[in-house]
């Protein structure tokens, strides 16, 4: 066997090993190997279409690794960090609300997450009210009817930033560390239990619902 066959063998069991890969990681980190490998054999071999493919490849596959490291980063630094509202309102949209407007009611579609800028909200089903900072509408978004399991009415005039529900499962798919700085900040939320300033009640202004 010359080392030309080699390298070629190595390349091949190198893009063989790529189907084994249980993670993207090590995904990545194998054919980037294979790319260097094949690009060596094409040039040795004089095989110029399998050098200018890897060639393109491997600058691709480097840079696909890189953001994989990117985002494994910040999904550390969300899992370290205590969780924010910041990390939300730069996907929300801001509404000035005046007193006695209803937001929703009970039955109705869920279709928005709230996060009460300015002013407060009332659930008078439970009679909670909910001051600012805290977030409301969570419940009807998650569970399985998709509709809201209380009233909310602006109990003063404010400003609610509000985000639909397609934005926050776009955002959970494509940005993982969104996806879990928005359930810890929901979990601190409920645990926290309703109706104290910058804790937000549920749907039904019950921190179990």
């Amino acid at each position: 066997m010359t080392i030309i066959d080699a390298i070629g063998f190595v390349a091949a069991g190198l893009v063989f090993l790529t189907f084994w890969m249980k993670t993207l990681m090590a995904l990545r980190i194998v054919a980037i190997a294979s790319n260097v490998a094949f690009a060596t054999y094409g040039f040795i071999a004089d095989l110029t279409p399998i050098v200018m493919l890897h060639m393109l490849l491997l600058p691709l596959n480097v840079f696909r690794t890189w953001e994989q490291l990117r985002l494994m980063k910040r999904v550390e630094a969300a899992l370290s960090a205590p969780p924010q509202i910041e990390t939300l309102l730069p996907h929300m949209t801001a509404r000035p609300m005046t007193a006695g407007t209803v937001i929703f009611r009970k039955g109705d579609a869920a279709d928005c997450l709230y996060y009460i800028d300015r002013g407060s909200v009332r659930i008078p089903e439970f009679g909670v009210v909910i001051p600012a900072g805290g977030l409301f509408g969570e419940v009807g978004l998650f569970n399985r009817s998709g509709t809201r399991t209380g009233t909310a009415v602006m109990e003063t005039d404010g400003t609610l930033c509000e985000i639909d529900r397609p934005t926050i499962m776009r955002l959970c798919r494509t940005q993982p560390d969104f996806g879990l700085s928005l359930s810890r900040i929901l979990a601190d939320r409920i645990a926290a239990g309703p109706g104290k300033p910058g804790i937000a009640a549920t749907d039904t202004g019950r921190p179990d619902a």
